[in-house]
Order: C-alpha cells, then structure tokens, then sequence
C-alpha cells in the first residue's frame, strides 16, 4: 500500500506541475474552435483547475469536442455526510463547457451518475446520462521514474495475469 501511495503522489505532483490550465486552454482552443459531435463528454479532473490530459489526447486523436463538455472533480469530505443540495457545484466555463466539483462526505456512497443527475435538476441543466462519454487516462509506472522494485512487483503482477491457467486433471 505505501508503493502504491508514493507512486500515485508523486505522478499527481508531475501531472500537476505539467498541465496547462483549464481557462487558458479553453480560451485558446475557441479561438479555431474545433469540430463538435452530438453528445456529453464528462473528463475526470483531479485537480479543479487543470486540462485534464484526457481531453489533450481525445483531441490529439479524434480531432472533435462533444457538444457539452463537463470537467468532473470529486472530492471527499472529512465529514460524515454531505446533504444532496451541496454534493454539486457547477460553473460554467462558456462554450457549453462546465466545471462541476462533486463533495462526497465517508459515509456517503459515491454515485456519480446519479450526483450528475440531481445537478441537473436542482440547477436545470440538460445532461442526460445516456448521452455522457466518460474519458479517463490511465498512464503507466514507467512515465514517473518507477524504483526497481516497484517495477519488479508490477512486472511480476502482470506476467501472474497473462499466464495460461492450470488445468487440473490433465
């Protein structure tokens, strides 16, 4: 648990000290706004204030911005519970763009889906879940200088999974 720790602060630290912020790359990307396709992006945002890199790479390939576009942050409270009327806060960013920032208090059981939901009612926005593309990135050990031996129990890990099973009674 304290490699997995360590690992997931310090590429937190390097994808913080990376990103562009999410004001200024809006402001430039609708200077030559791109093409956009029917539908709801929702990008999973550690940091509030961020591009998230699923975005930079969505459009590196695709070339495309969804209709609505909503950068999701979700935080957990120290407390108990936080009440429905302030899990969601949204702001909009122009463009059809969101910033929404879920709270979550440890004893709430965390439901994107539906805090997305009771955002659109109790602040009339029209996201329909049927219509949501989730983006998240998922980068490897290998980008953030990894030890060797967490490199070692990772590799070991994945060689356990890919390998053939036993087949017993053969």
């Amino acid at each position: 648990m304290m490699v997995w720790r360590g690992g997931r602060a310090q590429l937190l630290a390097q994808l913080r000290a990376s990103s562009v912020p999410l004001d200024l790359f809006l402001q430039s990307l609708f200077a030559a706004p791109p093409a956009r396709v029917p539908g709801t992006a929702v990008f999973l945002n550690a940091a509030m204030n961020a591009t998230p890199h699923a975005l930079l790479h969505s459009l590196k390939h695709y070339k495309v911005l969804h209709a609505v576009n909503v950068f999701l942050t979700v935080e957990f409270s120290e407390a108990p519970l936080v009440p429905v009327q302030d899990r969601v806060q949204c702001e909009s960013l122009g463009q059809d763009c969101w910033r929404v920032v879920v709270r979550f208090g440890f004893m709430n059981r965390p439901d994107l889906g539906a805090a997305l939901e009771n955002s659109c009612r109790l602040n009339r926005y029209r996201w329909p879940r049927s219509s949501f593309s989730r983006f998240r990135l998922r980068l490897g050990h290998r980008r953030i200088g990894a030890p060797p031996l967490r490199l070692l129990v990772s590799t070991s890990r994945r060689r356990l999974r890919n390998e053939e099973p036993v087949r017993q009674g053969a």
